[in-house]
């Protein structure tokens, strides 16, 4: 009996573990929208200009509604940021939901946090998640090698493993970056054989798209600092 006990322990504590792993990858594969998934997979620019653009949108949208008129639903996070704020009222329509905002930039501020929240707790669901290789997701699979001859051009001498190896973890590098500018997500970047990258991203179907920041050139902008 004391056995059985035991091993039912076990595979229920199996079970449990499994299910608290398992959660955020059901979560996000089944639950989250493709829209918020696309969202999160974008980089933090572009996350910013989304969550400014959506709170004009809205903001807009919801003042134009007039001062009477009731909340609709899409907009009862409002109605809590009033609550928590301390702001009561029997009856929420626009014009009681503005007394708790200082103003519209105070009521666009809350919007825009709203969405940017949104996005970054997408994107910690999707570090927790069991990412999908390109066998169960498809994606496209890229392999970069080193010019060498454009290299020895470029030093004027035949360049040492050292100097090959240096340069092509140097574009490792760009080569992040620059995927991370563009939202790709879950990207395997990495060395392969001396001279060689090999570049995974799973989901993605765009070849054109990943083309073009594989194969773009680098910009470098001077910008006027305000002291």
């Amino acid at each position: 009996v004391m056995k059985n006990a035991g091993r039912i322990a076990l595979v229920l504590l199996i079970l449990i573990v499994s299910a608290v792993l398992l959660y955020p990858s059901i979560k996000w594969y089944c639950f989250v929208s493709e829209d918020v998934k696309n969202r999160a997979t974008g980089s933090k620019e572009q996350s910013r200009s989304y969550s400014r653009a959506k709170a004009s949108e809205d903001g807009d949208a919801l003042l134009a509604l007039g001062g009477s008129a009731a909340i609709p639903k899409e907009y009862s996070y409002l109605i809590d940021e009033a609550k928590d704020r301390g702001y009561k009222s029997s009856s929420w329509d626009v014009s009681s939901l503005m007394g708790a905002f200082k103003n519209k930039s105070d009521l666009y501020s809350v919007i825009e946090n709203h969405y940017r929240k949104e996005i970054m707790d997408a994107k910690a669901l999707q570090n927790r998640i069991l990412s999908l290789g390109l066998d169960l997701k498809g994606g496209v699979s890229v392999l970069l090698e080193a010019d060498v001859a454009a290299f020895e051009e470029k030093l004027g001498h035949a360049p040492s493993a050292e100097e090959i190896s240096s340069a092509v973890s140097q574009d490792i590098e760009i080569l992040s970056s620059r995927i991370d500018q563009y939202g790709v997500s879950e990207p395997d970047i990495r060395k392969q054989g001396d001279n060689q990258i090999l570049i995974e991203i799973p989901g993605e179907a765009d070849t054109e798209r990943v083309n073009s920041f594989l194969q773009g050139k680098g910009s470098l902008y001077f910008c006027l600092v305000d002291a």
